[in-house]
């Protein structure tokens, strides 16, 4: 599907896809990753990252090429795509620098064809880590795309503090998630405006975590998961993706 795709759309580098939710063993969710899926601009990505996860993309060899680059700090001769100095936060740096320096676009494809499993052992799971990282790449964003973060920093931190709520959720820890989605909203308020949907609910399931007891959320957020996999699932329907690829 995604040679298809690449094939169909020649100035597409980056062919992605949803993912679907799975947990730590291996059991389908029956919810989504959901990114926007065209017009995808250096801005969206930089505050968003459709990709959503290293297993989703398809890349042209030509893309890559295009961003190749040699270390400095490496004796052997060598090149590279991705930037090894990270362990975190490598896949968007890559794709950021292919959208902000390359004429290159990124589009994704409406199937969920690879699973994202919810491992609180994972990297994801240490969240300050997660944001020092993700700092670091801004930091070196500022150098190939200085303008972009000129405009879109602030808002770009408040996006990525929500994921990181989002993330602690997923690990159970109530009272850091309310922390970094207050934080997020303190950073840039224009993301409750931009995407209202999902940043109350974000709001909503840190605070219902941190306050309730860990039964009764666990009831509020099998509800939740519910009711927002049956919508997600009419949603990939209507994009025109068969039922064998969705359940």
């Amino acid at each position: 599907m995604h040679v298809e795709h690449l094939k169909k759309s020649p100035q597409v580098g980056i062919s992605f896809s949803r993912s679907s939710f799975m947990n730590h063993k291996g059991k389908p969710l029956n919810f989504f990753q959901m990114p926007q899926l065209t017009g995808i601009t250096p801005a969206h990505l930089l505050c968003r990252n459709p990709v959503g996860n290293g297993s989703a993309p398809v890349i042209r060899r030509e893309t890559l090429n295009d961003i190749r680059f040699q270390p400095l700090d490496h004796a052997e001769h060598y090149t590279c795509y991705f930037d090894e100095k990270f362990r975190q936060s490598e896949d968007i740096e890559c794709w950021l620098r292919i959208i902000a320096t390359t004429n290159w676009k990124m589009e994704g494809i409406p199937a969920p064809l690879t699973f994202y499993r919810l491992n609180q052992e994972g990297l994801s799971s240490n969240i300050m880590k997660q944001l020092a990282s993700w700092e670091q790449m801004i930091d070196k964003a500022r150098l190939f795309a200085p303008k972009l973060l000129n405009k879109n920093e602030q808002s770009a931190r408040a996006y990525q503090l929500r994921y990181l709520a989002r993330q602690s959720i997923r690990n159970g820890q109530g009272k850091a998630a309310t922390k970094l989605i207050n934080k997020a909203l303190s950073v840039s308020p224009s993301i409750l405006l931009d995407e209202t949907g999902r940043t109350c609910v974000t709001f909503t399931a840190a605070y219902l975590l941190w306050l309730l007891p860990s039964s009764l959320y666990k009831v509020c957020e099998n509800i939740g998961q519910f009711g927002m996999g049956h919508i997600q699932k009419m949603r990939i329907s209507r994009d025109g993706v068969k039922s064998s690829l969705i359940s």
